[in-house]
């Protein structure tokens, strides 16, 4: 224990012990006695793991009719490596006088590799990833910080893994609230926007624990508000952008800290707010770029599977190729699969499922392909190559998915040949005609003649349904069009399953796939081209009202800060769905309203006739 004093004011410093292992906590504790701790400035800790503080205590003493005041402030600390350490004096304000402490020598020896591990683990900061022949940015984390002469109390910094990506690489970004003193509460009014980026909150669900940081000599208190996963999709600077907060603090009142009643505070809102960020963006490279590169970044692994390999001509099978693996999942395609000429095929049905790992985008996504092979036979379905860019390697790499063999029999509707060989009731022709009357008393009767005939008659309606049948399947952006509506109401059932379990963040995650899904589909756009602006353009063109234009932009803004921050009336799930529902019939009735213009509106309205029936006037 090493102890000053000061006009009867002792400030001493307390380590639980001088001598530890690598990886070992112990406590080190500063206390004054005989005055008020105003302005506790502590040294450099940064050869040690801060795993908790700054702890503040107080404590009163009578003896013998004398009061005794002291306040004491103690970090838990783990030094990082081996070695003999000088913890500085820390500086404490007390009655307008500056008073320092003594040092602290310790020693650390070799300890538990497992606790050193652990320690480094809980320090680690988020991962980064920096493009090859790229100046990085400084070792570490880039945060922004205040200057020494301006640093509040409270305030709100924006941590990345990384300030240099490429075009898709995932970046991950931290908005942090520091604090020196008490946050009771805290409220996002404007979560950023994150123009360019695509984006993907990975905010931890459960309850976070608070960490501590010295910047410029000064302890803050952390606090990780929102993490996003952000891939930024073009070139060049892009900023991240700001957030603005709302914050209720306890900041303690000046001279109330010696008060036998203890320290005093002033509650204050402070509306704080970060500056953007700019990170720099460079394109991925040419050289080496295949042809089935798609835009896929990170590292994937691609497999495929056939429903049944063994079936008839015209019946449907399924064809699942799944791309799996970490990076830009959801952004993901496949290149054209070429299938054999015979196969008749549809656009994939497309699902995903993405979570995180170690703040790491990882998932699935599955391309659900039906086809109809038309022609008995074997066949193959070709090999599909699949490319993406490792940015760990710096460089494309190209996977295959394996080859599948589809053995196509005879369908039970295919013609044929049939050879009469010989048949007792067939007689040469006579020269006379004699209408006797057989033995059977079907034979050349009305009804067989109606049975004769029946085959001539079907055929042509037969036919004619087949070909209507081949028209409307070979008319693929009809059938995606026309089954549109249907598609996106039968996708509202899952978002009607969240809403009923109040399950927010799935809801309006899948709210959004189906607007965006109906949408591509009806207006026969691909993923790549949906955007707002355009299809507020190809809605217009296609006669929808402005006011229902209108309507579905803000439902789609709505539903992506729901479920990327948190929104006002976050809780209307059932507005919401109801909204999605009158907006699709809306849309389908103003679009077929507009192909179809030759049809007659019939309005009609009451007036006064004889007698005082009402007359229908048609206009």
């Amino acid at each position: 224990m090493v102890t000053l004093n000061a006009t009867a004011q002792t400030f001493t410093v307390k380590p639980t012990s001088l001598n530890v292992a690598e990886g070992e906590k112990f406590t080190v504790t500063w206390e004054i006695k005989g005055g008020p701790m105003d302005d506790f400035q502590a040294p450099d800790l940064s050869k040690f793991y801060i795993m908790s503080g700054p702890n503040e205590s107080h404590s009163m003493q009578w003896v013998n009719g004398r009061t005794t005041n002291s306040h004491s402030v103690s970090y838990v600390l783990s030094p990082k490596k081996m070695g003999k350490y000088i913890i500085p004096a820390a500086t404490v304000t007390s009655k307008r006088k500056a008073i320092r402490s003594g040092k602290v020598t310790v020693k650390v020896g070799k300890g538990s590799a497992a606790a050193a591990r652990k320690n480094q683990k809980q320090a680690k900061p988020p991962r980064r990833t920096t493009p090859r022949n790229v100046p990085p940015t400084k070792q570490g984390q880039a945060q922004q910080q205040p200057t020494k002469q301006t640093t509040p109390d409270v305030w709100l910094g924006l941590v990345v893994d990384t300030t240099n990506v490429y075009q898709g690489q995932q970046l991950t970004a931290i908005y942090r609230l520091y604090t020196n003193v008490d946050v009771t509460n805290y409220q996002i009014e404007n979560p950023p926007s994150f123009t360019g980026y695509w984006v993907q909150d990975i905010t931890p669900q459960q309850r976070q624990t608070p960490g501590t940081e010295v910047i410029d000599s000064v302890i803050f208190r952390t606090l990780d508000l929102k993490k996003y996963a952000l891939f930024p999709q073009r070139t060049g600077s892009l900023e991240i952008d700001p957030m603005d907060i709302k914050v209720d603090a306890r900041i303690p009142r000046p001279g109330t800290s010696n008060s036998p009643w203890g320290q005093r505070y002033i509650a204050k809102k402070l509306d704080i707010k970060n500056k953007p960020l700019p990170i720099n963006v460079f394109p991925l490279p040419e050289a080496g770029k295949p042809s089935s590169f798609t835009g896929a970044v990170g590292k994937f692994t691609i497999s495929s599977s056939v429903s049944n390999p063994n079936i008839k001509a015209n019946e449907s099978i399924d064809y699942n190729v799944s791309i799996t693996g970490s990076g830009n999942i959801k952004l993901i395609d496949l290149p054209p699969i070429n299938f054999p000429k015979s196969f008749q095929t549809f656009d994939p049905v497309v699902s995903e499922d993405v979570y995180t790992k170690q703040d790491v985008v990882n998932g699935r996504k599955k391309f659900e392909y039906t086809i109809i092979p038309s022609e008995p036979g074997k066949h193959q379905l070709p090999s599909i190559a699949f490319s993406y860019f490792d940015i760990e390697t710096g460089k494309y790499k190209t996977i295959n998915s394996p080859a599948a063999t589809i053995n196509v029999a005879k369908g039970d509707g295919t013609f044929t040949d049939v050879s009469i060989e010989d048949n007792a009731d067939i007689y040469p022709l006579k020269s006379s005609l004699s209408l006797s009357r057989r033995s059977s008393s079907f034979l050349f009767s009305i009804p067989f003649w109606l049975l004769l005939l029946l085959p001539f008659g079907i055929f042509p309606y037969v036919y004619l349904k087949i070909k209507e049948r081949q028209a409307v399947l070979s008319d693929v952006v009809g059938m995606k069009r026309n089954r549109a509506a249907e598609i996106a109401r039968q996708r509202l059932t899952t978002a009607k399953t969240y809403m009923e379990a109040n399950n927010k963040k799935p809801f309006y995650d899948e709210v959004i796939h189906v607007i965006w899904g109906y949408l591509g589909d009806k207006l026969n756009m691909p993923n790549s081209e949906l955007s707002k602006e355009n299809i507020a353009a190809m809605l217009t063109k296609n006669g929808v009202s402005d006011g229902n234009i209108e309507q579905l932009t803000k439902t789609i803004t709505y539903c992506e800060m729901a479920v990327y921050a948190p929104v006002k009336d976050a809780d209307n799930l059932q507005g919401t769905y109801d909204t999605t529902i009158n907006l699709i019939a809306n849309i389908e009735e103003e679009m077929d309203a507009f192909a179809n213009p030759d049809v007659v509106t019939v309005e009609a309205e009451e007036v006064e006739g004889d007698g005082g029936k009402p007359t229908i006037n048609i206009g």
